[in-house]
């Protein structure tokens, strides 16, 4: 008895991480109960609906030995007539239930349940219980058996061993189904974006790289991607590459720019530091989110939404557009033909108007709108 406990508890816990393998727990467990058919499905009492068919947010749904016609016409037709489940709630999670504890044997022949689902397969008895329940709603667990004497003490009491492990190993399912569903929703919405992103450890490597940011890298000329990591073509800028990963890891946000090599093409990278809760339901290395744009295109194609969101002079909205273009005062002076108190005065009124600290924080100040999609012309 102690070798089959063993080995459904290993098959139960496989279940909990491949939800395929539900089935195959079933199936032995079905033969440690001597039971002709089993069924791991979900009950609403609140409706007397219940659930057979397996689904992607209720994978955990299986069956072993049961006709699936007969589990189909259970859930729409004979779960509100199914008299084993009118009083299952009162026993709460964890206890296994004879059927004769919950209908008497002599009233269930003249039950509908009895003549349209449990006759017609030969069933007579079943022992069952819910695994979790939450409010109307639980998760459970019946074995069926045919017209023989209600099950073995040492039977009820491997059913009662194995509840506490089929608890955790649904818990388990139901958080790796969680994050799996969350990585999807979040790395699906990543790739739907106009910006290129990147999602990184702390070391560098590239975790996930959005479709945008691929064709970056593929270009070769400015940021790209070496041994997994992130870097840049010219020596100069992987070294400030190197700086702001380290930086991030910090927990110290910034930009910088890369310039191409043997291009007049240049790229403005943000690294923004990942909160902890967005890592552990994405992926538990990620630490860092990485912004790879060209300051040209942004420049043209955002600007006037920004510039009215927070009411930006022309003067003001001119200055935002060289500052992701050049990498200096003195250079953003002269292309502008103003003087450098002049820009200042209108940097100072762009750091108010943003409530940004400095020339850097503005810059990711702006990029990460662009993260909530195209901004109003």
């Amino acid at each position: 008895m102690e070798e089959q406990f063993d080995e459904l508890v290993g098959l139960i816990y496989d279940a909990g991480m491949e939800p395929a393998a539900w089935r195959r727990f079933l199936e032995c467990f079905s033969e440690a109960m001597h039971s002709a058919g089993s069924l791991l499905f979900v009950h609403d009492f609140g409706t007397g609906h219940s659930t057979t068919a397996s689904s992607p947010n209720r994978s955990f749904v299986a069956q072993a030995r049961t006709d699936e016609d007969f589990l189909e016409s259970l859930q729409r037709e004979f779960g509100h007539s199914n008299v084993w489940l009118q009083n299952a709630k009162r026993y709460g999670e964890g206890v296994p239930v004879i059927s004769s504890q919950l209908y008497l044997d002599a009233d269930l022949p003249k039950t509908e349940f009895f003549n349209g689902w449990l006759k017609p397969q030969d069933y007579f008895y079943s022992i069952g219980g819910a695994i979790l329940q939450q409010g109307d709603v639980s998760v459970r667990v019946r074995h069926c058996a045919r017209a023989a004497p209600a099950y073995t003490e040492s039977e009820i009491a491997l059913y009662r061993r194995l509840m506490p492990h089929l608890q955790r190993a649904l818990r388990i399912h139901w958080r790796l189904s969680l994050e799996q569903e969350t990585r999807y929703l979040r790395e699906h919405a990543l790739d739907r974006m106009s910006q290129a992103v990147a999602l990184l450890d702390g070391d560098g490597k590239v975790l996930f790289a959005n479709r945008q940011v691929e064709a970056v890298f593929r270009e070769g000329s400015g940021p790209l991607v070496i041994n997994q990591r992130l870097t840049a073509a010219g020596a100069q800028d992987a070294a400030a590459i190197r700086e702001s990963l380290y930086q991030a890891r910090q927990g110290f946000g910034g930009s910088m720019g890369v310039k191409g090599i043997g291009t007049s093409q240049r790229w403005m990278i943000t690294f923004m530091p990942l909160p902890s809760a967005f890592t552990q339901t994405l992926t538990e290395q990620a630490r860092i989110m990485v912004l790879i744009a060209e300051p040209g295109k942004l420049a043209t194609g955002n600007l006037g939404g920004f510039a009215q969101l927070y009411r930006l002079t022309p003067a003001e909205t001119r200055v935002l557009e060289q500052l992701l273009l050049k990498d200096s005062t003195q250079e953003i002076a002269e292309s502008l033909q103003i003087g450098i108190k002049t820009l200042r005065t209108q940097l100072s009124a762009l750091f108010a108007k943003t409530q940004t600290k400095n020339q850097r924080e503005l810059v990711k100040f702006y990029l990460s709108h662009l993260m909530a999609g195209p901004m109003p012309p």
